[in-house]
């Protein structure tokens, strides 16, 4: 292969993993794009500037894979790329780019939607969890990862407690006589079906049942802290220490909602042993 590959400049390209091209687009990408609108707006700190950058490159993404999907018509971003080019670069180009949100995210498709703390389901799944989107600064394509937000007659629930559910045994248990599989062992989790789930609604004028959803949404934030502390760790003893913790928190959190459902000792035995 090496021996047929062109030898010009261009062609190292394409050696590279598609993977750590795209990386290495976007790496500078954000520098180019960081320079011009600090150039623009001195007064922006760091951490000002660093979330404006990934938002425009988020929803510049966001739009690509919408256009990929036939979501969107195609190439509208290379014609505003084209058109830019052609006036001769005397704009900035966001000036072009800020209709294109305007429009296309004017409606349904609103950016907004996506910046407001959800959960987050990949659409295939080999058992049933879930991540938590504190901030809003994921941006899903609900397609290949679909965004979880909570109706108005739900919103009195903590979205931690939701996620005890999607990440319990029990609801990894129940998952697959619910959902549609695939081959291979892989299970859908489109909307259609996390919505058959039986989650546990919370009587809030219950002081009881109150300090049961508190603690559960406890538990969840003492399970978020521990994975980033874990994450921030290398291999060593208190990387162990720290991921015994994870599990003695993860079984007391199974605890409460095996409670919950008033699953016996025994149904615990049975469910737990078919799980892979």
């Amino acid at each position: 292969m090496e021996a047929i590959l062109p030898r010009d400049t261009k062609s190292k390209r394409l050696r590279i993993p598609p993977d750590k091209s795209f990386l290495e687009d976007i790496t500078s990408w954000r520098a180019e794009l960081a320079k011009d609108i600090y150039k623009r707006n001195p007064d922006l700190n760091v951490k000002l500037l660093n979330d404006v950058v990934q938002k425009l490159l988020d929803r510049i993404v966001f739009i690509r894979i919408a256009e990929d999907r036939k979501i969107r018509p195609d190439r509208e971003l290379w014609e505003i790329v084209a058109q830019w080019k052609e006036e001769g670069k005397r704009k900035p180009i966001m000036t072009h780019l800020k209709d294109l949100f305007k429009d296309r995210f004017g409606r349904n498709q609103n950016i907004g939607i996506q910046e407001q703390i959800k959960l987050c389901v990949p659409r295939l799944v080999d058992k049933l969890y879930a991540a938590y989107d504190s901030e809003g600064n994921h941006y899903l394509d609900n397609v290949d990862v679909g965004g979880i937000t909570l109706n108005t007659e739900y919103r009195h629930l903590d979205y931690k407690y939701l996620l005890a559910f999607l990440n319990s045994e029990l609801l990894r248990w129940y998952f697959p006589f619910v959902s549609l599989s695939f081959r291979g062992g892989w299970l859908s989790a489109n909307r259609q079906f996390l919505s058959q789930l039986p989650i546990r609604p919370i009587d809030f004028n219950s002081p009881s049942e109150k300090a049961i959803h508190d603690k559960l949404v406890t538990l969840v934030d003492r399970m978020l802290e521990l994975y980033k502390k874990k994450d921030s760790l290398p291999p060593s003893a208190e990387r162990e220490k720290v991921e015994r913790e994870i599990a003695v928190t993860d079984e007391k959190i199974d605890d409460i909602v095996y409670w919950l459902y008033g699953i016996t000792e025994e149904e615990r035995g049975m469910i737990e042993g078919v799980i892979p």
